[in-house]
């Protein structure tokens, strides 16, 4: 990370002191301490500004008061200083290095930023795995493709099974996890092993024998059960796949946070009524 100079005075800078108020103030406006600095601001940011300067501001435990809340089913002990001059401090010192770790956090990082957070990664992920050019699940296929012909090799062909390793007639490929005591590739691109295996025989113009399996090498698509019942999508984005797991591709999404029937159930995931494909379960409520 490049060094930036001279933060410390800019947080003390009177501009900085009156943003970092105006700030902290928000919705806060009936708070005795917010009214007392408001009847003199000069004077009052003038006396945080001096704290500053000569390096007298610190905290004790005892500046907190500490209460208990009850946050959707679970308690939580929370811990607030007080508006002055804590506060303002808070807001004087983030003002000046937030812009700095922006540049260097990545775009999903945390959610209380603005555009940041879980929503912002799965968008950014739905977004690399489009098997579109200039994606970088395309790109993926296209080299691995192309590393396939230049060797000769006509069919990728995957069981998920550790015990395999050297029978290339029967699984020509591996990963990294089961050489070394790593958890390499990860999981979801270990998941993404049996569709990247199809699409890149379809480049190759042959038919995939990839079969779909779990880290154990047992059939994923086996132990469906019979069932029918209704569910509501609770998430915003609900992705439709052609068996029960991670590892089939996507051949739809769902929206609409809709009810729909579910006629069968694997590991955690339901088939719907419409022959779509299958969803997580994970993501739906039953009505």
């Amino acid at each position: 990370m490049k060094r930036v100079g001279n933060i410390y005075s800019k947080i003390y800078d009177m501009d900085n002191l009156k943003e970092a108020h105006r700030n902290a103030r928000k919705d806060k406006l009936f708070y005795k301490e917010v009214v007392m600095v408001d009847s003199n601001p000069d004077f009052y940011l003038g006396e945080i500004q001096k704290m500053l300067k000569n390096h007298s501001y610190h905290v004790e435990k005892d500046d907190y008061t500490v209460s208990t809340i009850n946050d959707k089913g679970k308690e939580r002990e929370l811990w607030k200083l007080p508006y002055y001059p804590h506060r303002i401090i808070q807001w004087a010192v983030m003002l000046q290095i937030e812009p700095v770790f922006n540049t260097v956090f990545t775009d999903f990082t945390c959610a209380s930023l603005p555009n940041r957070g879980i929503h912002k990664a799965q968008w950014l992920i739905n977004q690399y795995l489009k098997d579109e050019p200039g994606t970088e699940y395309n790109a993926l296929l296209n080299l691995v493709t192309d590393i396939c012909q230049r060797n000769g090799i006509k069919e990728l062909k995957w069981k998920g099974d550790k015990s395999l390793i050297g029978q290339v007639d029967k699984q020509n490929m591996t990963v990294h996890r089961w050489f070394a005591n790593k958890a390499c590739p990860g999981d979801y691109l270990y998941n993404l092993h049996p569709t990247i295996a199809a699409e890149v025989n379809k480049r190759l113009g042959g038919v995939s024998t990839t079969t779909p399996t779990t880290e154990n090498g047992s059939q994923a698509t086996t132990g469906a059960t019979a069932v029918n019942y209704l569910v509501r999508v609770t998430a915003s984005v609900l992705n439709i796949r052609k068996g029960p797991g991670t590892g089939y591709g996507i051949t739809g999404q769902i929206k609409d946070k809709g009810v729909y029937t579910i006629v069968a159930e694997s590991g955690g995931w339901g088939k719907l009524k419409s022959g779509a494909g299958w969803i997580s379960l994970d993501y739906a409520k039953k009505v």
